[in-house]
């Protein structure tokens, strides 16, 4: 009788599909705000996986429940799409593409207008690396000799 009530349900275990098209044979056990939690069949550990890196997931059921879509980052002309976080679970899972950084400077220059050219320039860099999300590593603004900021932070993507 188990037999039966699993074929007919299809499958006998949940699947997680990633954006780059892995599949997982998972239990979900739970699909918050920021991951989606699973078990390996056999096994009572679980573990997490980033919600960015999920694109859907096919539950046992049948139900579908889409999760993420990709954020897909062509070069420099998409850097206005590009995230920046200081949160370092908002990269877990995600490929490291490199180090960037974005500076501004100008004699009187406004902090504000300042720290948009720099954050501007820094995501132009991540996009250029084709990466769609930013950790933040350091944030300095200096008045002397001259105002400036520097934002230096390490891109990632899929």
């Amino acid at each position: 009788m188990l037999v039966s009530a699993s074929s007919l349900l299809g499958q006998s275990t949940d699947k997680i599909i990633k954006i780059n098209g892995d599949t997982l044979n998972v239990a979900v056990t739970n699909v918050s705000e920021s991951s989606v939690t699973f078990a390996y069949p056999n096994e009572t550990a679980t573990s997490s996986i980033n919600r960015k890196v999920v694109q859907q997931i096919i539950y046992k059921s049948g139900r579908v429940e889409s999760i993420s879509e990709p954020m897909i980052i062509r070069g420099e002309a998409d850097f206005e799409n590009v995230i920046i976080t200081k949160d370092p679970n908002e990269v877990l899972g995600l490929i490291k593409k490199g180090d960037v950084e974005g500076k501004a400077f100008k004699y009187f220059g406004n902090e504000s207008k300042l720290r948009v050219t720099a954050t501007d320039k820094l995501k132009k860099e991540a996009a250029n690396k084709g990466a769609f999300i930013i950790l933040i590593q350091s944030d300095n603004f200096s008045m002397s000799p001259i105002n400036n900021v520097t934002l230096t932070g390490i891109a990632y993507g899929y």
